[in-house]
């Protein structure tokens, strides 16, 4: 079997349907960005020591974290084929990988509020500090702060799903951040006056992606320099 074929009979498997959304992304752009004639074409002739040459290869591209991703889906794809099997052996299974510097940066109440008077300078950057506000307060990750729905805030408290672990929290919300929150939930949807219609999550009025909302910030500065 081609390694080609692996990578497709993976894409097909129970393994692969049964993660969620963003990861299935995350695993098919990995798996269709495999740097091509760096390992043999047959999954039988992958040794360790091709595995070995890879990911020193890899490493050498510049991204750390990259390079162990992709070392980490081949060897789920690896393990799906002996389970299935395609191939006797895991050639990933014993690599020892380079650790990247943690990610993590826990800010002071200091740059905190630094953060949020950057944001009070530019009106493209409300939602975002809205959003800073929740990540901050509620101690969510951003998307699950995006997805709430306005329903969950119940008077201290809001219900949280989490997308990764799918557990349910129900999180205070400071006094703070409350007063915002109730705000945007009674205020009516531009346009529905006479019928009001309430947002379904505390960023309804922001339409755009954050993508969109950080490149039309870059013009704001852009102008701004020019003026």
């Amino acid at each position: 079997m081609r390694i080609r074929e692996l990578v497709a009979a993976y894409l097909d498997s129970r393994m692969y349907r049964k993660v969620t959304k963003r990861t299935k992304a995350n695993y098919l752009l990995l798996l269709k960005t495999l740097p091509a004639g760096w390992l043999p074409t047959d999954v039988a002739n992958v040794k360790e020591a091709d595995a070995d040459a890879f990911y020193a290869r890899l490493q050498a591209e510049g991204n750390l974290f990259r390079a162990n991703a992709i070392i980490n889906v081949l060897h789920m794809m690896w393990a799906y084929g002996i389970r299935q099997g395609f191939v006797t052996g895991n050639p990933w299974s014993q690599m020892k990988l380079t650790q990247p510097p943690k990610r993590v940066t826990i800010w002071s109440k200091e740059q905190f509020q630094i953060a949020l008077d950057t944001c009070d300078k530019f009106e493209t950057l409300t939602p975002l500090k809205l959003l800073l506000q929740m990540c901050y307060y509620l101690g969510q990750r951003t998307s699950d702060c995006i997805n709430v729905p306005c329903a969950n805030l119940n008077g201290e408290f809001i219900t949280i799903v989490q997308g990764k672990t799918k557990k349910i929290l129900h999180v205070y919300v400071p006094e703070v951040l409350r007063e915002r929150l109730n705000e945007i939930k009674t205020t009516p949807m531009p346009g529905t006056e006479g019928n009001p219609r309430y947002p379904e999550t505390f960023f309804s009025f922001y339409p755009h992606s954050f993508k969109t909302i950080y490149n039309r910030h870059l013009v704001e500065m852009r102008e701004r320099s020019e003026e």
